[in-house]
């Protein structure tokens, strides 16, 4: 194939040709290296955890495991705080609001509804979706 050639043009010829996949390898290892892993998400969740007076009554260490690691399983997003629902007849059930760090959309916030059954911390409810401004709810107790 002859080119017509200008002397004040540069021309660019492939010498190989590039195939769209060889970036994909750097393209999984950036999207693995920038999501924090279950691991992380679970050492997070168990020390940065907000818990509520009601929260904290029904809470013992190993249950905060437990719901930390469940948490940690279930979604990317980290343990913002738990706290208690607002029927008295569900005692054993609590709220847990989740967001992503520097989260800002609704997207970014969620709640799950946990529930203790035959021993074992259970989600029952997942909502995604939570707007921000209702973020600071999850931060409380509901009134008695």
């Amino acid at each position: 194939m002859k080119l017509l050639q200008h002397p004040a043009v540069a021309y660019l010829v492939l010498v190989r040709p590039m195939c769209i996949l060889r970036g994909a390898p750097l393209v999984i290892a950036f999207a693995l290296v920038a999501c924090a892993s279950e691991e992380e998400r679970y050492q997070w969740n168990v020390t940065h955890v907000y818990l509520t007076p009601q929260a904290r009554q029904r809470l013992s260490r190993s249950d905060l495991d437990e719901v930390a690691r469940l948490i940690a399983h279930e979604t990317p997003k980290r343990i913002m705080a738990i706290s208690g629902v607002p029927k008295e007849d569900h005692r054993g059930i609590l709220s847990v609001t989740v967001g992503l760090p520097n989260g800002s959309s609704p997207s970014d916030f969620g709640t799950c509804i946990i529930d203790k059954q035959n021993g074992t911390w259970r989600i029952t409810k997942k909502y995604d979706g939570l707007s921000a401004s209702l973020v600071g709810f999850g931060f409380s107790d509901p009134p008695r």
